[in-house]
């Protein structure tokens, strides 16, 4: 393949990222520039000439039918008006990794120093830390009901952004504190931590008062790595040896592999729209409905038991992101997409919907933090 890329336009041999467009065109991004693929040949696509070797590490093709490139130099847009660029003062050396188009249009950059939203043309700047800007920032995000988007680094501590502006939210029961995961409805918020168990805030324009949920509270564990708010307001914690507890009217309820749990080590939850409530778990796939518990594994069709991720479509399909690609639920049994790509038997590790009125539904796929990949939602 390396001969057949170098002799048809592409001298490249470093791949770094691909995006298809329509049937017969392929943009492929190198560590030496930008290409396109006609189903024939491979052609350079030109470049400002200071960004003519540029490496490029992520594409993407957004609603509008632009093409947007992030490179180690800072962001392309590429239309039939010609290329823009914005440079690298905007995200810090090490350029952009990440790129995601949310169902409102707009588009999110994740970079060496942050996280770039562009909206109408416009950059917004969300830096995690005020005087910290190179501090690690992997970690969990969730959206609430009142668009407002929760991030937590994997340094330490809880911010959330609103309109364009991020804070951090100063509290005592956060300080130092390592979150694994955020959940919540309405003004509630639900934290798993570390090494502090769960922790359950109210916000309303700031913090008001804070909880922690602990072994000494009935948790099954301190150190809660997934947690999710059920429709009528049970929390549930996944936790990473000791199984899953369910917070309710007070008090907690744990359930572990000696009630059906697949395993001990709870990586997601969710509950789908009838009630059944599902489990990823390194060793299988398994859910609970009206007290019946079920687990799918290998030999039920799952593509791997080491399961990472879960999704609910508008349809009502659950998706399964596993260590080798991803699965669905549907009918009643587990199912691999059909004649699905090499890309689809990747490791997930998230999944959400890109929603389009008149172009229908699209699965955005994250394999990892510089790869976002969309695939239509019927297969």
């Amino acid at each position: 393949m390396a001969d057949y890329a170098r002799y048809r336009g592409l001298p490249d041999k470093k791949i770094n990222c691909l995006l298809p467009v329509g049937d017969k065109e392929l943009w492929i991004g190198t560590g030496k520039g930008l290409y396109r693929w006609n189903g024939v040949l491979f052609s350079r696509v030109e470049l400002p000439r200071a960004l003519a070797g540029v490496q490029v590490l992520t594409l993407l093709r957004d609603h509008d039918g632009n093409v947007w490139a992030g490179t180690t130099r800072g962001l392309l847009r590429i239309n039939a008006s010609g290329v823009s660029f914005s440079d690298e003062g905007y995200f810090g050396s090490g350029g952009i990794n990440a790129l995601f188009e949310d169902r409102e249009g707009n588009l999110w950059a994740g970079g060496g120093r942050g996280l770039e939203r562009i909206r109408d043309g416009t950059f917004v700047t969300y830096t995690l830390a005020a005087g910290n800007p190179h501090s690690k920032q992997d970690g969990p995000v969730y959206v609430d009901s009142e668009h407002r988007t929760w991030f937590a680094p994997a340094g330490g501590g809880l911010y959330v952004m609103k309109d364009g502006r991020a804070q951090a939210l100063k509290s005592s029961l956060l300080h130092k504190e390592v979150i694994y995961s955020i959940t919540g409805r309405k003004n509630e918020i639900w934290i798993g931590t570390q090494h502090s168990g769960l922790k359950r805030f109210e916000y309303r324009n700031g913090v008001i008062g804070g909880k922690t949920y602990t072994q000494t509270n009935g948790l099954a564990e301190n150190s809660v790595f997934a947690v999710y708010q059920s429709p009528d307001g049970a929390v549930w914690a996944g936790t990473l040896t000791s199984g899953v507890s369910k917070f309710k009217d007070g008090r907690f309820v744990t359930y572990t592999t000696h009630d059906g749990l697949a395993s001990n080590t709870v990586s997601a939850i969710l509950e789908a729209r009838d009630g059944t409530i599902w489990f990823a778990t390194p060793n299988g796939l398994s859910s609970l409905s009206r007290g019946h518990w079920t687990t799918y594994a290998t030999g039920d069709g799952l593509p791997s038991n080491s399961v990472n991720c879960l999704f609910e479509d508008s349809s009502g399909v659950l998706w399964i992101g596993t260590s080798r690609g991803l699965a669905f639920f549907k009918s009643g049994r587990v199912q691999v997409p059909r004649d699905a790509p090499d890309s689809l038997r990747e490791e997930a590790f998230g999944m959400s919907e890109d929603r389009r009125d008149g172009f229908g539904s699209r699965l955005q796929v994250t394999y990892c933090a510089c790869q976002i990949r969309s695939y239509p939602v019927e297969f």
